[in-house]
């Protein structure tokens, strides 16, 4: 098997596995449409104690996926970082760039990538 299938392989297991299920709690429970349905009060707090658990652990969820996705942005970045070194561009040759703001974080807007760190 050839070095350039293992990669393919490889990455997309990698892809493929790394993705989180992360599932979206049901809509908020309608309190006026549950009592007129004839739940009873302990009914309505059962059905509220299932939503905020179900989406307690979508955000869980969804905050682990975003870690996870800064980690591998930051490794590609890193990665790729060191192809530029090894094989520099051509004279002439450019690399198109997000535009300043494109990339957000958590924390804001991402500085704009340094040249001279490739």
């Amino acid at each position: 098997m050839t070095t350039k299938a293992l990669y393919l392989i490889t990455f997309l297991v990698t892809v493929s596995s790394a993705q989180a299920q992360c599932i979206e709690p049901p809509i908020r429970p309608d309190p006026g449409a549950l009592v007129a349905s004839g739940y009873s009060a302990a009914d309505l707090r059962r059905h509220y104690q299932a939503y905020f658990n179900e989406t307690e652990n979508y955000l869980n969820c969804v905050n682990s996926e975003s870690g996870r996705v800064r980690v591998e942005a930051k490794r590609a970045s890193e990665e790729y970082g060191r192809v530029l070194r090894r094989y520099p561009l051509k004279p002439g040759e450019t690399v198109e760039r997000p535009q300043r703001g494109e990339v957000v974080s958590s924390s804001g807007v991402l500085p704009p990538l340094d040249p001279g760190e490739y």
